[in-house]
């Protein structure tokens, strides 16, 4: 099921996946994904990230982490907890190898139907 939003290059898959966030000072947290494609990724997170803050995602698929580097566009804080956020995340990695990892991902959650919400 894909996401409609004009304002995105990229349609997006709504998902529940769970993705490590390292952050500059090589802290990692859990964050889970509400959507996903091959422009970007919203996450729920444990802690607040500011805009145009960069961070390493790492994503395991089939035993096996990739990382994505990417920036924070819009951070939201969730309720009165300013300790918890969901934010949208841009991709910046743009190498072949990432490209396929990241689509071998998205078409199997577009043909795993358990794994999309």
């Amino acid at each position: 099921m894909f996401e409609d939003n004009n304002n995105r290059e990229y349609a997006r898959l709504l998902s529940l996946l769970e993705i490590n966030v390292v952050l500059d000072d090589q802290t990692v947290v859990k964050g889970q994904t509400k959507n996903i494609g091959f422009g970007g990724v919203q996450l729920e997170l444990p802690l607040y990230i500011a805009v145009d803050q960069e961070v390493k995602l790492i994503i395991v698929h089939h035993g096996k982490p990739f990382t994505i580097w990417s920036k924070c566009i819009w951070s939201k804080p969730k309720g009165q907890l300013v300790s918890s956020c969901d934010a949208g995340f841009t991709f910046l990695s743009d190498d072949r190898e990432t490209y396929e990892r990241l689509r071998d991902l998205l078409n199997e959650l577009v043909d795993n139907e358990s794994m999309v919400i």
